[in-house]
């Protein structure tokens, strides 16, 4: 027969590892439950003489929560943006044109 003095402290680590694992999963589960939606200002700003390309820090909690990347390029009329690859989905929205 088992040793009770094992039998109870393997149970009480099972116990402590069972509440660790379940502790940090409710963590990550709340982390993007947002009170608010605050409007975000471009955290970087590029003038051309085409126009202005600004971007947002994907790190900040509305952006990672929503896993995306977001940029916006404005364009100067008789401006030129170039064609560029990326390999991952994208949505591109043309204000006025």
């Amino acid at each position: 027969m088992a040793n009770p003095f094992l039998l109870s402290l393997s149970l009480c680590l099972l116990l402590l590892y069972t509440s660790a694992c379940l502790s940090e999963g409710l963590n990550r589960f709340n982390e993007c439950q947002l009170d608010t939606l605050n409007a975000l200002e471009p955290d970087n700003r590029i003038e051309s003489e085409g126009g202005v390309t600004e971007t947002w820090n994907s790190n900040k909690p509305e952006l990672r929560c929503a896993g995306v990347a977001f940029e916006r390029h404005t364009i100067e009329p008789q401006g030129l943006h170039l064609p560029s690859y990326t390999n991952y989905p994208q949505i591109i929205m043309i204000v006025q044109g």
